[in-house]
Formats: structure tokens, sequence, C-alpha cells
């Protein structure tokens, strides 16, 4: 099963955007979004009024096939071209990184585990990309993924926002809720939407929305055993104080804040030697 892209063109001057969905096979929220605008180009109750657009709705179609988060590895770590793919997730970033490469802008649909707002990744603070980051709309903006994962170099590897930014496109993650929520699906419409209209590539504007937050991340944290465990359900951004004690290791050992700040995509299930949950702050 490959990736199929799906492409409009106004044959009007304008922003060639590219959005992806459905990277973790077990993230509806995207492909489920963009079927929709996708019926609606088709249709012609949405038209573009400038500029192009590529739409990969299922970016991993056999993981999507079986509701799973990826069926080798995670395609959002390995998204990059390798000369000889040695998975199923590298053939298809070998298919998928050209077409982002052939566009001007990229966004990126996504769901969490944890329930908690909407947000918005900012990988490298361009100003390109951080005025698309704002025009999505999400509550929340997120830095420092980038300077976290420095301290991490056994979890060094390439998303979709770091090939992105490789090649000079500006670009924007959203997590757009939990994952099964229909809510999610609402929140990956909209977002979308708001960038079309940012763009000027269908008409309208954006409404208006209060400002996004930021949140700078401070801290990750890999589970490194089944028997690592949290004290309690964490939701996404839950605020909490120094000393608050934040999980516990299988040997007993306890990890406590060191400062206030909020939790980061907490994730109970995750596999022994990945991310487990961040750490950070809002920033005034």
């Amino acid at each position: 099963m490959r990736p199929q892209k799906i492409e409009f063109d106004s044959h009007q001057r304008g922003t060639h955007l590219v959005i992806l969905g459905g990277i973790h096979g077990n993230e509806t929220c995207g492909p489920q979004a963009l079927q929709k605008i996708i019926s609606e180009l088709r249709s012609g109750s949405l038209k573009l009024l400038t500029g192009r657009l590529t739409i990969v709705p299922v970016c991993n179609p056999r993981a999507f096939a079986a509701n799973t988060r990826y069926i080798e590895e995670n395609l959002n770590r390995v998204f990059q071209v390798s000369k000889e793919p040695m998975s199923y997730e590298q053939g298809l970033a070998n298919e998928i990184c050209p077409w982002v490469q052939s566009g001007d802008v990229l966004l990126d649909l996504h769901s969490m585990q944890s329930a908690g707002e909407p947000f918005v990744f900012l990988n490298a603070p361009t100003p390109e990309s951080r005025t698309l980051c704002e025009a999505v709309g999400a509550p929340l903006i997120l830095r420092g993924w980038p300077e976290v994962y420095a301290a991490h170099p056994e979890l060094l590897s390439s998303c979709t926002q770091t090939f992105a930014d490789r090649n000079g496109i500006p670009n924007a993650l959203v997590e757009c809720g939990r994952h099964a929520d229909p809510a999610a699906d609402i929140i990956a419409y909209r977002s979308v939407m708001n960038v079309l209209r940012h763009y000027g590539i269908i008409e309208g504007v954006r409404p208006q929305a209060e400002p996004s937050r930021y949140i700078q991340m401070t801290g990750l944290y890999t589970r490194k055993s089944e028997q690592d465990s949290f004290p309690r359900e964490w939701t996404n951004f839950e605020a909490f104080e120094e000393g608050t004690l934040l999980a516990v290791r299988s040997s007993g050992e306890e990890i406590r804040a060191e400062k206030p700040g909020v939790m980061i995509l907490p994730s109970p299930v995750s596999s022994i030697g990945t991310e487990w949950f961040y750490v950070g702050h809002l920033l005034d």
C-alpha cells in the first residue's frame, strides 16, 4: 500500500500548500478532515482562488488500515530521503519527501493520546513559520523541540518539520486533539481552512480569535521500562508546582518537578526507549 497525493491548481499565481495527514496510522483526524476538503473541492462547493494545493490524506496507509501508529518504525522519525530504505516507513518517506520539497509551505495534521487543548509545534522559529503557526488558530504554540532533542542524541531523527526546515519551507505541525475524538476532526478541518484563508488560497478571512499563547519545552523523559509509571493520569498542559511528583521509574526513582511548569504529551503506553513525556512552561 502506497500513499496517494491529490492535487488542485487554481491556475492563478499564489502559494503552493502541501498538507499531510495520517503520518501515524492511528491518528485519524487528518485523513477525515482532508477527505472532507477533497470532496468539497471536487464538488465545487470549495474553490481555489490562487495557488496550488497538494494533499496527502494518508501518509502511512498500511498503519492506517491496521489502526496502529506505524508498521516498522515511526515515520515521523525517519522523514528524510534514504539511498537504501531499510523499512516500510523509510520507503514512504522517500515517496513523500519530494512532494514536500515541491511546495512553498507545509501543514502536517496529527492527534495525541492524552487529553488537552489543541496546539501547534513551531520547530524553527523563523518569522514565516511563526506567522503560519499563529494563522492555524490553535490556543497554544510550542517551541523548543530542537533544543530538547539536542540533549538526547540517542533520539536524533528527522521529522516532517526538520525536513521542511532543512529545505527552507515554512511549516506547522498541528496536534488537533485526542485520538478518535470527533472534536479533533473539527479542529483539523478548521486548521486547514484557516491556513487556506491566510494565504488567500480560498475566499474569506480567518475568524478572529484570542492570540495563541506560547509554551517553551524544556525537558524530555524517555521510558526505560514497562513498569515506569505515572502517579495519576496527567492531562496535556496540566500545570504543576516545584517538587510535584511527575512520574516513577520501575526502580522506585521518583521524577519530581525542579520548578513550576506544565506536563506535555504524557504517554503511559510509549515503547521502551522512546519519548515518555515532556515538560515546559508558559511564556509571558
